[in-house]
């Protein structure tokens, strides 16, 4: 409910800068943050981090927006590390985005080669710190190294 308040309050005011959470950053229909890399977690607790926050793990839509959630990712993290996104593998071995959207068919940005399973239960994505191109690349979901790239909609 406090969610909801807090929305509904930041409309009242008017600006899109005045409806991010503190230490979230305004663009397009969303306010993002990037977890510290002493926060970086499995992806599942990347979630459950995004989540306490009122928000989830990023669900990428366009071009425009991986490039800030790259951007965001490299000058936030201060070194160089991968952030997980909100794309999993399903049981049918297709990925799909948080929202239920499957990722073929809509925008996707993974590295050559990629999605490839790499023989060891890749079923999650995260995006690439060390990639300027802002590229995909799926792994383990117990990996513990990349930080969450959470989101949070306007």
């Amino acid at each position: 409910m406090v969610l909801l308040s807090r929305h509904v309050a930041a409309c009242l005011v008017g600006t899109k800068a005045n409806t991010c959470p503190p230490g979230f950053v305004v663009h397009g229909e969303s306010c993002y943050y990037v977890a510290s890399p002493s926060s970086a977690s499995t992806w599942n607790n990347s979630r459950i981090f995004c989540q306490k926050r009122g928000a989830d793990l990023a669900v990428i839509k366009s071009e425009d927006e991986n490039q800030f959630a790259s951007h965001l990712l490299r000058s936030t993290s201060g070194v160089l590390r991968d952030g997980w996104i909100g794309l999993y593998r399903k049981a049918d071995n297709k990925f799909y985005w948080l929202d239920d959207r499957p990722a073929e068919g809509n925008y996707q940005k993974w590295n050559d080669g990629e999605p490839n399973n790499g023989g060891s239960n890749e079923d999650c994505a995260h995006l690439r710190g060390n990639d300027t191109s802002g590229k995909w690349n799926d792994l383990s979901c117990l990996k513990s190294y990349p930080v969450a790239i959470c989101q949070w909609p306007i």
